[in-house]
């Protein structure tokens, strides 16, 4: 049983999804799987997953049809999730390496606290995009 399940849910972003995966096993954080669940993508996003399978054993792709959209996908991919900790992760978004060992070094700290969320730096293409806090 893996510490962490890196849950990512994608439908058609065959050109996307590889970088998230490999994002999320570049972790510092060793000890996880990849979760990926194809919400009836029609674009080659599926072939991309099975490719990212293959070369890696913690990646585990869930597939099924009709689209059923994010949220239905998510909640499948947490049914199948057999961890301590569950990460979200978009097919669309890149972590920094040393996220998960920062975000479980603060979740140690703090037995009680259900939930840690991080800050986020948008980019697009070479410009950097910081949202304006809330």
């Amino acid at each position: 049983m893996p510490l962490v399940s890196v849950i990512i849910p994608v439908r058609d972003r065959a050109a996307l999804v590889e970088e998230a995966i490999a994002g999320a096993l570049a972790q510092s954080c060793r000890d996880l799987e990849v979760l990926v669940g194809d919400d009836g993508s029609s674009d080659g996003t599926l072939r991309v997953l099975d490719r990212a399978a293959g070369r890696d054993p913690r990646v585990r792709v869930l597939a099924w049809r009709p689209g059923a959209g994010v949220a239905a996908a998510r909640n499948r991919l947490l049914a199948a999730a057999d961890c301590r900790f569950v990460a979200l992760l978009d097919s669309d978004d890149l972590w920094t390496p040393d996220k998960l060992d920062r975000q479980l070094a603060l979740l140690a700290t703090l037995p009680q606290c259900g939930i840690c969320h991080t800050l986020e730096r948008w980019q697009r293409g070479d410009t950097q995009i910081i949202p304006p806090a809330r």
